[in-house]
């Protein structure tokens, strides 16, 4: 699996408030493979692109790249995962649009 997903949830908190952003998800995606994000407003598809964009971490649960652990990572190694993957011109417009589209297609 190029991208593995187990259980994961992501928790926003802010003095007494707790925001639950992803609650619990699990997918794997081949590379190559297309997928689309969809979801109302608030559902968590921003929250998940930057999950795998590797611009924010897991509460709990697991991020597996190619078979390992981003949660493991550093941060500076979760940097130069950033830029190894996201990091070129393209890959960064798409990425922006992506995040600010209602629903979001993309190939991995």
């Amino acid at each position: 699996m190029y991208i593995e997903l187990q259980n994961a949830v992501k928790k926003y908190k802010s003095e007494n408030v707790e925001t639950l952003a992803l609650n619990g998800i699990s997918l794997g995606i081949d590379k190559g493979e297309m997928i689309a994000v969809a979801g109302p407003s608030g559902s968590g598809k921003t929250t998940l692109l930057n999950i795998i964009g590797g611009m924010d971490r897991l509460t709990e649960g697991k991020y597996l790249f190619q078979g390992e652990d981003t949660g493991t990572y550093n941060d500076k190694r979760l940097n130069t995962y950033r830029k190894e993957k996201y990091e070129s011109p393209k890959e960064v417009q798409v990425l922006k649009i992506l995040i600010s589209m209602g629903d979001s297609y993309f190939k991995i």
